[in-house]
């Protein structure tokens, strides 16, 4: 990584560990891990997980193949951290290469990648409680730090006075972005959807998707119940990329994720 103030690339963690130690996690690299994991969870739950989402539309006249279920989840992971690549947020990595900060903070981005996810799936024709769902899976996904409510009332107010005003990348990360995640929308078989729509979402202000966040959550009711259903695939797929990439210390849940789900 060059020691300017921006990294070469995007980061999804960068911290000091003491003078000579610094732990550092690439966006692309995290968000292709998480979404190749979640794909491995989907093998094993994918049907059950399906059968009770199928039945819950049925109330409402939906009728969902597979394959609807799949996307979502594909594009869970593959968003769930999009927030992380603003400027914002990148512009601090210099902070903590003088020793001035322990760690990018990325406190809010989770907002953003359910602002972009809804957006997604809404030029997808996706039926409303799915991405209700998925709005809400995204929101939730670092939910052992932080509810939905300390993110909308506390930590997003906190950064929009430090100075975040939209999720635009830095101009050089930009062409990495784009040339990622149009790689990866073609070897997940995402139809639909371009690359550069997706990094067109971040140029919109943090209040125009607080407003659309608030008003899209605010109408889950009836399919709360299925919001686990979602959730859980995102969270453990994240949580194990984590592990795998910065060789934290893994607790007896992580052990046990990683027997169930990641050894062949």
């Amino acid at each position: 990584m060059e020691m300017g103030i921006y990294p070469s690339e995007p980061l999804s963690f960068f911290k000091r560990v003491n003078d000579k130690k610094l732990i550092s996690e690439r966006f692309v690299e995290h968000t292709k891990l998480t979404l190749d994991n979640i794909k491995r969870i989907a093998k094993i739950e994918g049907k059950v997980i399906f059968a009770r989402i199928k039945n819950f539309l049925k109330k409402f006249n939906i009728n969902i193949a597979y394959d609807t279920l799949e996307l979502l989840l594909k594009l869970e992971a593959l968003l769930h951290d999009v927030g992380k690549v603003a400027s914002f947020y990148q512009s601090q990595y210099n902070e903590v290469i003088r020793g001035r900060l322990e760690s990018i903070s990325f406190r809010g981005h989770e907002l953003c990648g359910a602002y972009v996810l809804y957006e997604v799936l809404k030029s997808l024709d996706m039926p409303i409680q799915l991405m209700r769902l998925g709005v809400l899976a995204i929101l939730q996904h670092h939910h052992a730090m932080r509810t939905i409510r300390e993110l909308l009332i506390r930590d997003i107010p906190d950064m929009l006075e430090r100075g975040l005003r939209d999720w635009s990348p830095y101009e050089g990360h930009f062409y990495q972005l784009e040339i990622f995640f149009a790689n990866m929308l073609e070897e997940n078989h995402i139809d639909g959807i371009v690359a550069r729509e997706i990094l067109d979402k971040l140029n919109r202000s943090v209040t125009t998707t607080i407003n659309q966040v608030k008003g899209l959550i605010s109408e889950v009711d009836i399919e709360a119940p299925l919001l686990p259903l979602l959730t859980t695939p995102l969270v453990m797929a994240d949580r194990v990329s984590a592990k795998i990439i910065r060789k934290g210390g893994k607790t007896i849940l992580d052990r046990e994720i990683v027997r169930a789900y990641f050894t062949i």
